[in-house]
């Protein structure tokens, strides 16, 4: 499961947007607690299918992968 953990700051819109036009299935997490006890302090922030968090620059360069494998 790719979870978005976003604040719906300008960066956080703009990871969206790239999931959606790649057809990338996520969930969307606001819960900014959650967000404090995982140890987040900038966003966005994307969890892959694989458990791992990435910041926006390596969400990014991860969606731009997962394009290239199909």
């Amino acid at each position: 499961m790719i979870i978005l953990y976003t604040i719906d700051c300008i960066n956080c819109g703009r990871l969206e947007n790239k999931l959606k036009e790649n057809n990338i299935q996520y969930e969307v997490c606001r819960d900014r607690e959650k967000m404090l006890n995982l140890g987040m302090s900038h966003m966005p922030v994307l969890q892959t299918d694989k458990n791992t968090f990435l910041n926006f620059k390596e969400a990014m360069a991860w969606i731009e992968r997962q394009k290239e494998a199909i």
